[in-house]
């Protein structure tokens, strides 16, 4: 197989991956919702009820025949996430506290995609919309548990997007890149060994807040996303000219990198939402397909498919 197909292929690959994320949420939305009762009694609400006031989306007609912007159907939830993130890894040593705000800092934030998915989905597994009073900033510490469940899965969200910004930390050290998001890289300001504890830092606050969910399979299931993470940047690392070329060896490591972390996170929610297992299987599958579709997505965008 050359690289020109490889790339034709992961491009198709793309396409497909969006195609069953869409038919695992949203589709549920249509006449044929019926077919996934009981399973999907709360995941077609992705729609429906990722409500709350000013301009959310109540129902289904709201939508029907137009496109939607994802990101708006709870940016003022994940802005109020936001906040809480610029609080938490706040420290009161001066240079681990300039390296570990760095990405977290207004306008710095980036497209923010897995705090949004994960309270996308966790509105579509909510039977009504959160009230007001959970789109103010949570100002508890990490350490202490969160009764409410909107504000656990809130925590679900400020964990994952600490885990992605501690693995760019990393990836940065590790392809000695000198931009990011537009910047210039952590590890260019600060140096490498910096930037790598800034990245341990993160993860050790997310760790925090992930026990405070006193919740064991939520646990495990954010724990594997670092072993993943581990795992696909080796995989990367230690590829053979043969593997560059083979697309079940780009998906693997894919997985790994990329969509375990949106796979085990749309679980969590799902987890913490207490539905049957069948649904909690149906949030992991959205969650993996679109972020195999993202990364294939980009990875064509950029040339660089392998």
């Amino acid at each position: 197989m050359t690289l020109r197909n490889v790339t034709q292929a992961a491009c198709q690959v793309s396409l497909f991956c969006t195609r069953v994320a869409a038919s695992s949420s949203a589709g549920c939305s249509t006449s044929s919702s019926a077919n996934f009762e009981p399973l999907g009694r709360g995941l077609h609400r992705m729609f429906l009820t990722a409500a709350v006031p000013q301009g959310y989306i109540q129902t289904w007609a709201d939508v029907r025949g137009r496109r939607v912007e994802p990101f708006s159907i709870v940016q003022q939830e994940v802005d109020i996430v936001s906040e809480r993130l610029r609080h938490s890894v706040s420290t009161g040593i001066p240079a681990l506290k300039t390296a570990a705000e760095y990405f977290f800092r207004h306008g710095m934030e980036g497209k923010r995609l897995r705090p949004t998915l994960a309270l996308l989905m966790s509105s579509a597994l909510s039977p009504s919309a959160p009230p007001p009073e959970y789109l103010q900033v949570d100002l508890r510490p990490a350490a202490e548990h969160a009764p409410e469940l909107r504000r656990r899965q809130q925590r679900i969200a400020e964990i994952a997007e600490l885990i992605h910004v501690a693995s760019l930390l990393h990836d940065d050290v590790i392809d000695d890149a000198e931009t990011r998001r537009g910047v210039v890289s952590l590890n260019n300001v600060m140096g490498n060994k910096t930037a790598i504890l800034a990245g341990d830092f993160l993860l050790a606050r997310a760790s925090v807040s992930l026990a405070a969910l006193r919740n064991p399979e939520t646990v495990v299931l954010m724990s594997q996303v670092l072993e993943h993470l581990v795992s696909g940047e080796i995989m990367q690392m230690t590829a053979t000219s043969e593997q560059l070329l083979d697309l079940d060896h780009y998906m693997a490591k894919t997985y790994c990198k990329t969509a375990s972390l949106m796979a085990n996170s749309s679980r969590s929610i799902a987890v913490l939402a207490g539905v049957t297992p069948a649904v909690c299987d149906m949030a992991w599958s959205y969650g993996r397909h679109l972020g195999l579709a993202f990364q294939a997505r980009l990875s064509c965008r950029s040339g660089a498919v392998l």
